[in-house]
């Protein structure tokens, strides 16, 4: 019972975190350059994603291919027809973004930009907590320690391996912030050996999973 106090305890300091993280920068003068170059980040973003939502979405998916370069990865969801295509992001030498393309049929439904951690003083202390409640987990147990269903249910198609994402969103302001997802994935065995947490930074869906 300590344990679990203790956990939620993490939680909650995480989650003030973010609050005040948030707050001081979309409202803080005190840091106009930090505001200022996270305002920047988001309007190239937003443009990104709005050219790439003009040349690729509703067209032919081996568009993408060719002129994003080589996969990372590929998903295909467990229910239906739909896969998630991963490339890489020019001009990001840490491998940090990448861009996520939804296809079904062989053509394009959406596109969406993640970084991974998204802000990485509060998402590198979040995703360490949740990989903690999860590591080991089957599926339904991983259901149960995060506290909600998965939003999408997907198997790797280099592995044949189970990947599900979960909503990470510790503040919801609509048309303000941007959604985040924890990435839980399971080895061969069936249960949870790895979480990765990313955060929307653009894209051409209001619920990019």
């Amino acid at each position: 019972m300590a344990d679990a106090r203790s956990r939620w305890k993490r939680v909650l300091a995480v989650s003030v975190c973010a609050s005040l993280a948030w707050a001081c920068g979309v409202g803080c003068s005190a840091s106009p350059v930090g505001l200022a170059t996270r305002l920047m980040g988001e309007a190239v973003d937003d443009l990104d994603i709005k050219e790439k939502k003009k040349k690729y979405v509703g067209g032919p998916a081996r568009l993408v291919d060719e002129e994003l370069g080589t996969r990372v990865e590929t998903f295909r969801d467990v229910n239906s027809a739909r896969e998630w295509r991963v490339y890489p992001v020019s001009m990001d030498p840490l491998a940090l973004s990448r861009y996520v393309v939804e296809v079904r049929d062989g053509r394009v439904l959406a596109i969406t930009k993640t970084k991974k951690y998204g802000d990485p003083a509060v998402g590198m202390t979040q995703q360490a907590i949740a990989f903690e409640e999860v590591r080991g987990k089957t599926p339904a147990q991983c259901e149960a320690k995060l506290g909600r269903a998965p939003l999408l249910n997907l198997r790797s198609v280099s592995s044949g391996q189970l990947v599900q994402f979960y909503d990470a969103s510790l503040i919801k302001i609509q048309g303000v912030t941007d959604p985040d997802y924890y990435i839980v994935r399971f080895d061969a065995s069936g249960v949870c050996d790895k979480l990765e947490m990313v955060a929307v930074s653009g894209s051409t869906k209001e619920n990019p999973m």
